[in-house]
């Protein structure tokens, strides 16, 4: 890629996440994040869904002079600790869903091959789609409630939607309880009740019936 024209302006740090935690910065409207060997990839991604007209993904802009990626900044709020209200409700959790299937549909005529991509996927799991792998909640952003854009492709990689809607039904229906690991402590309002979990269970899995019927017929 080409280098990108430096914006300049101050470095405002940008929260959430865990391996990049505290090294991603948002500078005027630009995100700057380290690079990684599989940044071509990413970057060949990320280009492809600018190409079909996908709106709800960063673009990538190049790297800037002191050698880090540089992405377009996707407005709006990613659900983080803790954990609002607006982002327990149905429309939220559905909301997703369409995102992630708009995602899938945009992605599906990305060719992979020939590029460097981490190893993220179980071998049962690849059908030859680029899936995100990443979908948690720090890594979606609404706006006005609803799912606008994912961010954080770092893990993207040949994968399938199958794999995508389980790794993020057990964030999102959540499928686990809440959980701390020393970095992000997820609210304790968001492991809810047994009902309510499975009653946000079946709507995911209902919103995301066609896919999972196309995949198991594959």
């Amino acid at each position: 890629m080409t280098p990108a024209s430096d914006h300049g302006g101050d470095e405002i740090p940008l929260h959430g996440g865990i391996t990049n935690q505290g090294r991603i910065v948002r500078v005027g409207p630009t995100v700057r994040r380290p690079r990684r060997p599989t940044s071509p990839a990413t970057a060949a991604l990320l280009m492809h869904l600018e190409r079909v007209g996908f709106d709800g993904a960063p673009r990538a802009l190049g790297v800037d002079d002191d050698g880090r990626e540089v992405l377009s900044y996707v407005g709006g709020e990613a659900v983080v600790d803790p954990v609002p209200e607006w982002a327990l409700s149905d429309a939220a959790l559905v909301s997703v869903a369409e995102l992630l299937r708009r995602y899938h549909a945009a992605v599906a005529t990305f060719d992979p091959a020939g590029h460097v991509w981490p190893d993220q996927v179980p071998p049962g799991f690849r059908d030859g789609l680029v899936s995100h792998n990443d979908p948690n909640l720090d890594n979606v952003v609404f706006s006005g409630g609803r799912a606008v854009g994912l961010i954080d492709f770092d893990l993207a990689a040949p994968g399938s939607a199958v794999w995508d809607v389980a790794c993020a039904g057990l964030q999102w229906a959540p499928l686990r309880e809440a959980v701390g690991d020393g970095h992000v402590e997820f609210s304790r309002t968001w492991a809810q009740g047994g009902r309510q979990r499975a009653e946000r269970t079946r709507r995911w899995i209902t919103a995301h019936e066609r896919d999972m019927r196309a995949a198991l017929r594959g």
